[in-house]
């Protein structure tokens, strides 16, 4: 097996009585909070605060910390609120606009010159998956985390976990219309067959992604491709 990573450990968020901390962010922690909204669409909100936090050097940091965070993103796009609402019929989420790759790009690109960070990032979106395992490759083995946009207008893509006991990847989750941050890949042979996993952080966990079972879901639709893409250096 062949594995790329991040050199850099990757963002942790240390919370009470969670002492060995968090794969990343995750929106469900402001359930209940002043900040709920955010818990409703906010994965590419948490993307963003993730990747910003990783690029500006800061691998472990307190809840308190990453909700600064958190609000320094609201305040740069004051429509925040409007674009993580759930519009409901009967009290079943019907819509909901979530966070735009533009807004993405720009809070990293504000808050990364701030900084002295300087890698700029951009939506890769109008060029589809032409190359796009090799991005994400690229990205990650120069120390830089990816954003990636999970979406298919049907179906849902498959997570994995690897269980050690057995040597195997495991189904243990699905999603779509759905920000993760991908943080490592790792190759394989089973036969003649390449085997792509790309180890995202999502929920403030680790899966796997199967790469062919991806590409599989976004289709040929070029507006899956578009919208199911992920932010690259300029």
């Amino acid at each position: 097996m062949e594995r790329i990573s991040l050199q850099n450990e990757y963002v942790s968020v240390i919370r009470a009585g969670e002492p060995d901390g968090s794969c990343g962010g995750n929106q469900n922690w402001f359930r209940n909070t002043p900040l709920e909204y955010a818990a409703n669409q906010g994965c590419g909100m948490i993307a963003a605060v993730d990747v910003a936090n990783f690029m500006q050097n800061r691998g472990r940091i307190s809840y308190d910390e990453y909700e600064k965070c958190i609000v320094s993103f609201i305040k740069q796009h004051p429509f925040t609120k409007l674009f993580l609402h759930e519009f409901r019929r009967r009290s079943k989420s019907v819509f909901a606009i979530g966070i735009l790759p533009n807004q993405i790009s720009r809070f990293l690109n504000k808050g990364g010159k701030k900084a002295g960070v300087p890698v700029r990032f951009k939506w890769n979106g109008f060029y589809g998956h032409k190359n796009m395992y090799q991005k994400i490759k690229a990205m990650i083995n120069a120390n830089i985390p990816v954003v990636w946009a999970i979406y298919s207008r049907k179906g849902r893509l498959n997570l994995y976990r690897f269980n050690q006991a057995t040597s195997k990847y495991e189904v243990i989750a699905s999603t779509n219309n759905h920000f993760v941050t991908a943080i490592a890949v790792e190759e394989s042979h089973e036969g003649q067959k390449l085997r792509r996993m790309i180890e995202v952080s999502s929920w403030g966990k680790g899966f796997y992604i199967d790469y062919d079972e991806y590409l599989e879901f976004v289709g040929s639709s070029l507006i899956n491709k578009y919208c199911s893409n992920i932010m690259v250096r300029r």
